[in-house]
């Protein structure tokens, strides 16, 4: 979809790496609430909620510099493409939350 050369192989190896150890943090946490989501509380629950929050926010940070690094080398023809991905992404969970 990106149509990453071989010169931006490296950048997008780094990007992979951060996209896989934040699903990999994610899924942890999720399995952490699925086994205690039966005796959790309404406080629980809404710290878990802050506590995914959170991640979700520093993974974002976490995100932004290999993926900046990246979106430098790009083409116009790339960049447009990350553009429409990320727009589309963006307005499909705007929708969504309108629902």
């Amino acid at each position: 979809m990106l149509k990453i050369t071989p010169a931006q192989e490296k950048l997008w190896e780094n990007l992979q790496q951060v996209m896989r150890e934040d699903a990999k943090e994610m899924d942890a946490l999720t399995a952490d609430r699925a086994e205690k989501t039966k005796t959790m509380n309404a406080v629980e629950r809404m710290k878990f909620h802050s506590q995914l929050t959170e991640t979700r926010l520093n993974q974002i940070k976490k995100f932004i510099p290999p993926f900046e690094e990246l979106y430098a080398s790009m083409s116009d023809e790339q960049k447009k493409i990350a553009d429409t991905v990320f727009e589309k992404g963006i307005m499909r969970k705007q929708k969504s939350k309108k629902k």
